[in-house]
């Protein structure tokens, strides 16, 4: 055993490198090896060695080759969905997010980024995932086309065409209403959704209810079984009507 105080040669550590190079560790010399490691500050000194040791490129390449054998790959993904999925993360992924897109400027920088990627990789005009048969923007120009000729002058900057049955393609006049921005136009649909919320919804519920407890007033009628002496009489009736009718169809021929 080495005194304590005792520094190994540059030769020796070389040597005992080679001899190890290639043997795998078991857990019991990895876990002790990082209890003795724990809390040790390093010198800028070692710092630089190991960056030195680590940016070589056959390091780089076992490097690679070790990360991408699948059950390392494997132990990787399920590390890393352990993290992901603990409620703390979740939150501070969150709050990331949040502080990110509040920034000035973040949304409109992102939107000419993603443009630009997508006329570099071509996807434009009917390539575009967000592609609507491109019908939109001709029922629109046909609807301001439609108000300007009825009401003789033209859509004021800024403002917008309504569809009151919400129906792009009735142009009709009566069906055309002027919105002074996107803004108001947008409201006006989303307090249309909350009158359909308060009011009809509760008196189509209330009539629903009132008709299932009209049903379940009703008494209920027995079928009575058809007999053989009915369907008799039916089939006499209709022998005796027959005559009369080709009378009448006769008579109705001179």
């Amino acid at each position: 055993m080495p005194k304590k105080g005792y520094k190994q040669t540059e030769e020796h550590r070389r040597k005992a490198g080679e001899a190890l190079e290639g043997k795998p560790k078991s857990e019991e010399h990895r876990r002790k090896l990082s209890e003795a490691l724990k809390g040790k500050l390093k010198s800028e000194e070692t710092r630089k060695k190991m960056s030195e040791a680590q940016s070589r490129p056959e390091m780089i390449a076992k490097f690679k080759e070790r990360m991408s054998r699948p059950e390392i790959i494997k132990k990787k993904n399920k590390a890393m969905k352990e993290v992901q999925n603990r409620p703390d993360m979740k939150k501070k992924h969150s709050e990331a997010q949040k502080e990110v897109w509040i920034r000035p400027g973040f949304k409109e920088k992102m939107g000419k980024l993603i443009s630009e990627a997508q006329r570099a990789k071509g996807r434009t005009g009917e390539k575009s995932p967000k592609w609507k048969g491109g019908k939109g923007s001709y029922w629109q120009k046909l609807s301001i086309k439609a108000w300007e000729e009825h009401h003789g002058r033209k859509v004021p900057k800024g403002h917008i065409i309504h569809h009151i049955d919400k129906n792009i393609k009735n142009i009709k006049p009566e069906n055309l209403m002027l919105m002074p921005s996107k803004s108001y136009h947008s409201r006006w649909h989303w307090m249309l959704k909350k009158l359909v919320k308060r009011i009809l919804e509760p008196i189509l519920y209330r009539r629903s209810k009132n008709m299932i407890e009209e049903e379940k007033d009703k008494p209920e009628t027995e079928e009575t079984p058809e007999t053989p002496e009915d369907s008799d009489t039916e089939e006499k009736e209709k022998s005796e009507d027959e005559p009369e009718k080709e009378e009448e169809k006769e008579k109705s021929e001179e």
